[in-house]
């Protein structure tokens, strides 16, 4: 097997293991790309994590075309993780520590999707992270929470 051959796979390999305990371990793509996004919406992503996870159970964050600034990201339950493209990323799902990790899924067309299980170490750990947009969206007027837009 060429030696190319070899790094590509090991490359895919570390990008898609669910061992991986901070996101900053694992290797991503060839570029800096989803390095770079996972760093900048960290606290949003994070965020998103819990609240979803708090509700509808383990999942992963699916970001489409994380290239484009105003793209959304949707919540995607173990249980709706399959089909060919998604599918193999559901194990990363099903054994993440919401606590302290989430799972992140992104899709770069044309490139190959990415998965990435972990957290940034120097950054708040998924329910902080909600507690702190919360308080954000919501406004925290002396410990109490008031809706910005009743």
């Amino acid at each position: 097997m060429p030696a190319q051959a070899k790094a590509a796979r090991r490359l895919r390999r570390d990008t898609v293991s669910s061992q991986s305990r901070y996101v900053s371990s694992v290797k991503p793509t060839p570029n800096q790309q989803d390095r770079d996004y996972l760093s900048k919406y960290w606290d949003i992503l994070a965020a998103i994590a819990w609240k979803e996870y708090t509700i509808h159970g383990r999942g992963a964050v699916l970001v489409q075309n994380a290239d484009q600034p105003d793209e959304d990201a949707i919540y995607i339950t173990v249980d709706m993780l399959g089909g060919p493209i998604t599918g193999e990323y559901a194990h990363m799902a099903a054994g993440y520590e919401p606590r302290e990790e989430i799972v992140v899924i992104l899709m770069r067309p044309p490139s190959p999707v990415t998965a990435y299980r972990g957290c940034l170490p120097s950054r708040s750990a998924p329910p902080e992270a909600y507690r702190q947009l919360d308080a954000v969206l919501c406004g925290d007027w002396g410990g109490k929470h008031r809706p910005l837009h009743p």
